[in-house]
């Protein structure tokens, strides 16, 4: 009798293609420590509005060590991500100790880390080669060539298996790019371009598929297995995700319930009566071990895990840091990173430079962005050139002159400063993080971030005021449309300060909008036309002289109408004015000069992007 064929079917492995990948550069090996962490919050009673202490954090303990991969888990709620924030330093608040290769942990020990954030974070119109040249740039330099950062780039491209997609864009929400997966290896290529010994991951697996998840996992043992200390949380990993981990570190409550081998947990568990069953996940089986949903009528529950915590803090092992000698001198000496990938950062000007080539070359990319702004300022410029059109000096010109040249202004400050309420908060969380990682100052970032955006903030009010010149037909020669379109240009710049403001104000993106509305409406009431500042009420009289709305409309005005020697005024006529002077005075616009008004224009412009730097860096204080 003939013997069946055979039928099988080959699937690609994460686990086979990390085999074929370089063993990667030497790193200084560190073994992490932490003993007693207590973390105690303030937090607020929704039932009575007082504030009270809560305890976050419980006398943890534990270690990482070089060349392993711990995984920490626990319930939502358990203190995952909060520990790992603490052991990475990157909250300050934790009693306790924390030790690398028995030095104490300090900021001058953070250049050998590099933390992960749960949310890539990318511009979405660069590419990946160009996102890591300019991150290299950004942590190496200050005392690294153009060469040797470029050769880093590449080689740091190929570990973590980048190169097919090197020069694609990244994308985001509206532009097709890389995958998701992709773009968790690029979050490790970006933090480890400086060779970190000790990396924080959080959620590295959160939104992806199972083999996405899986072949993150595998790259992250494979960066253990260089010499790296790797320590990630995992929210509820599948079993072979569970295989790949070296060392399980399980919270509840705040409470340390297990750290050691992870395939020493089940009979661990076993050994306390909480025996897994077969064919059974046993992180599904630990989580419903440590999760108790009613805590007054779980007796059981409640008991079940203070037994877990009670059991392993008898058992808390005593951890040897396993330093060496050279170790130890390498972390109090404060010296760079292996194979010379120090982590020296850039000074204020170098920051400045790879900022502003950064947000250039992505606002250069974002086509779409420009085209809308281009044609919106072309629409707007021809429906209120098309309602004003032609307009003759003579007594109705003079109303329809002054509503003109007032929405003019109003339409520029109101699509000027409205997209800005929310450039910041929406780019903010990735400028936090990479503020957090020492890689620039915040001052630098904000300024870079005015001086890149400058440029294309002028082009535009020639795109609106243009045609509209033309359209209205305010004519007057050359050098009226000069002086017109600078006060169009200077009400533009200080619109654009005031978006900055609001944005560093008011950091949620669904809030700012209207705070800035709330602002630009009494700016508009006191511009000048719907209001005469001398007949309104003493204490409202201030908003006028910190409104560019007025300043601009009150620049329009006066460059125009000066010009005006004559104006038609038939016998019998109700004449408002018979000279553009006359014009001003009935407006009373004949004060002060055109001069300052432009002067003030400049002065708001600088005053808001002020106020907004100020407020962007106590806002970012008391995050942290």
């Amino acid at each position: 009798m003939e013997e069946p064929t055979a039928h099988f079917i080959q699937v690609d492995s994460p686990h086979a293609q990390s085999q074929s990948q370089s063993s990667g550069p030497d790193v200084p090996q560190i073994t992490l420590q932490w003993q007693a962490l207590t973390l105690k919050l303030s937090v607020k009673n929704p039932s009575t509005k007082a504030m009270e202490e809560k305890e976050i954090l419980t006398d943890v303990s534990g270690a990482a060590r070089p060349g392993e991969l711990l995984v920490i888990m626990g319930p939502s709620g358990a203190g995952k991500s909060t520990l790992l924030d603490c052991i990475s330093g990157r909250n300050t608040a934790v009693e306790g100790t924390i030790t690398a290769n028995g030095v104490q942990w300090s900021k001058t020990l953070k250049r050998f880390s590099s933390y992960v954030m749960q949310d890539d974070m990318f511009y979405a119109t660069i590419t990946v080669r160009e996102h890591l040249i300019f991150q290299a740039r950004l942590r190496m330099g200050c005392s690294t060539t153009v060469e040797e950062y470029t050769k880093r780039v590449d080689t740091v491209l190929e570990e973590l298996g980048l190169i097919k997609c090197r020069d694609t864009l990244i994308g985001g929400i509206r532009l097709r790019g890389i995958s998701g997966g992709e773009r968790k290896r690029l979050s490790f290529a970006t933090e480890i371009l400086t060779n970190p010994s000790l990396l924080f991951v959080d959620e590295p697996t959160s939104g992806l598929d199972s083999y996405m998840a899986e072949a993150v996992m595998v790259q992250l043992q494979q960066l253990a297995r260089e010499g790296r200390t790797v320590i990630t949380t995992v929210h509820q990993p599948s079993s072979e995700l569970f295989s790949l981990f070296d060392n399980l570190y399980l919270l509840c409550d705040g409470a340390t319930v297990y750290n050691d081998k992870a395939s020493k947990a089940v009979a661990y568990f076993g050994a306390l009566g909480f025996q897994c069953p077969s064919f059974v996940n046993p992180t599904d089986y630990f989580m419903r071990q440590l999760v108790v949903l009613d805590r007054e009528k779980d007796e059981a529950g409640v008991k079940r895990l203070q037994l877990l915590k009670d059991e392993w803090a008898q058992k808390r092992p005593i951890v040897d840091t396993g330093a060496s000698g050279d170790a130890v001198g390498l972390l109090e000496d404060g010296d760079g990173g292996a194979d010379g990938y120090e982590d020296k950062r850039l000074g204020a000007w170098g920051q400045m430079q790879v900022l502003s080539s950064r947000n250039v070359l992505r606002l250069v990319r974002d086509r779409i962005a420009f085209r809308a702004n281009f044609f919106l300022q072309l629409f707007i410029s021809a429906i209120v050139g098309l309602i004003y059109l032609q307009l003759d000096i003579n007594q109705t010109g003079i109303q329809n002159f002054a509503g003109a040249f007032f929405v003019i202004i109003v339409n520029q400050t109101f699509t000027t400063a409205s997209p800005l309420f929310i450039a910041i908060p929406t780019e903010l969380p990735m400028v936090l993080h990479e503020y957090k990682s020492g890689l620039y100052r915040l001052a630098v970032w904000y300024i870079s971030k005015i001086l890149s955006e400058l440029p294309l903030q002028v082009f535009m009010p020639f795109v609106f005021f243009l045609p509209t010149y033309f359209l209205i037909g305010i004519g007057h020669g050359f050098v009226t449309y000069i002086s017109l379109q600078l006060f169009v240009v200077l009400l533009n710049f200080a619109a654009v300060g005031l978006g900055y403001m609001v944005s560093c104000l008011v950091r949620r993106v669904e809030i700012a909008p209207i705070v800035g509305i709330v602002i630009l409406m009494p700016f508009m009431l006191f511009g000048g036309l719907f209001l005469n500042a001398s007949s309104s009420p003493p204490y409202f009289v201030w908003i006028q002289y910190i409104s560019p709305i007025k300043y601009g409309y009150e620049g329009l005005m006066k460059v125009f109408w000066k010009e005006i020697d004559t104006i038609p005024c038939a016998d019998g006529q109700n004449c408002i004015a018979r000279t553009g002077q006359e014009v001003l005075e009935y407006y009373s616009m004949d004060g002060l000069s055109v001069e300052f008004d432009g002067v003030m224009l400049l002065v708001l412009g600088v005053v808001f992007r002020f106020i907004g730097l100020v407020a962007l860096w106590l806002n970012v204080r008391n995050k942290n």
